[in-house]
């Protein structure tokens, strides 16, 4: 997949999640969700957000918060289930909430904008997990 692909250059990824932005728009864009339920390709790349570079972490929270266009999409970004990654157990919400808090404290305002609205759209979803992990990792070590 070629969000994994270090060998291709910065602009690679992000111009496959400009596509992959777009395509969020379109209602039947949860069957490509839904390919990537055993890989979680999508969700490993977004919860490595911080270490991003910056035109990717724009990218990547735009293609996000446009997966709340459409019901199911939205509710893709809210699962539960639980998997291992990087010796962590994290989910499409941990990794959901991650993503807009990094957005949301970022110096760029654009990823800042961005942020909001992806905040926005969890609060309007109205799931009360999103609250706890918000505070859970806004928290000082």
């Amino acid at each position: 997949f070629l969000l994994n692909e270090t060998s291709f250059p910065s602009e690679v990824r992000v111009r496959t999640l400009n596509i992959l932005t777009a395509a969020a728009l379109k209602d039947d864009v949860i069957l490509l969700l839904h390919q990537d339920r055993r890989e979680h390709i999508l969700m490993n790349y977004a919860h490595d957000v911080d270490r991003l570079t910056l035109d990717e972490q724009i990218a990547l929270t735009a293609f996000m918060v446009n997966l709340f266009e459409s019901l199911s999409s939205s509710e893709w970004l809210l699962y539960i289930s639980e998997w291992t990654y990087a010796n962590s157990q994290i989910s499409n919400i941990r990794v959901s909430t991650k993503v807009a808090v990094n957005a949301l404290l970022s110096d760029n305002a654009r990823l800042q904008d961005l942020g909001s609205a992806f905040v926005h759209n969890l609060a309007s979803k109205e799931v009360k997990s999103v609250v706890c992990t918000l505070y859970l990792i806004c928290q000082p070590n």
